[in-house]
């Protein structure tokens, strides 16, 4: 039998990875691994026009922060708020224990997610996510520092629809609102 080796094309493995998922972790575990992820995207909207959006991933009982952006002009109103708000709730809904998020150290992001009852629970010198990014400094170019923030959630409500209605009248109210 003779093998070559070679970069995949993008998405040329997605088949392969979605059809032994299980067997490798199974492989690496010793033991068979029952891994549900899930993605949910979550929007704020005025009238029909989307002003924020927040990529939610769940795996392993964690509810992880892929993505969080809100509109320039549409900043300051607690829409990242509610966007949070409404993640932690599909978390809690399915019994993730913690949210975290990845973003850079010491900059907005961190201090927003710091305000949302987020903390820091590590920071990672030179470790990049997904993409290798320089930030002009005063000595050339230098990777930024990422950290690492997350939230314990509590333990899930008996009635989901009341963490909701919560939501909802805080959203009326126009405060500030968590999902528990």
């Amino acid at each position: 039998m003779s093998f070559e080796v070679e970069r995949a094309k993008p998405g040329e493995t997605d088949g392969f990875w979605t059809r032994y998922d299980r067997d490798w972790r199974t492989e690496l575990w010793h033991f068979r691994v029952v891994w549900h992820e899930q993605l949910h995207d979550i929007v704020a909207r005025d009238d029909d026009r989307i002003v924020g959006a927040l990529r939610l991933r769940i795996a392993a009982s964690l509810g992880g922060v892929e993505a969080l952006f809100v509109l320039p002009e549409c900043r300051r109103a607690g829409i990242g708020r509610l966007l949070v708000a409404h993640a932690e709730e599909i978390a809690n809904y399915y019994n993730c224990h913690k949210m975290t998020a990845e973003v850079f150290h010491a900059r907005p992001a961190q201090r927003f997610f710091e305000s949302c009852g987020y903390k820091l629970d590590a920071v990672l010198p030179q470790h990049t996510f997904k993409l290798d990014v320089a930030v002009p400094g005063a000595s050339g170019l230098h990777v930024h520092p990422h950290a690492v923030v997350s939230r314990r959630l509590p333990a899930r409500r008996a009635n989901p629809a009341a963490a909701r209605d919560d939501s909802r009248a805080c959203r009326r109210r126009g405060r500030r609102c968590r999902a528990n």
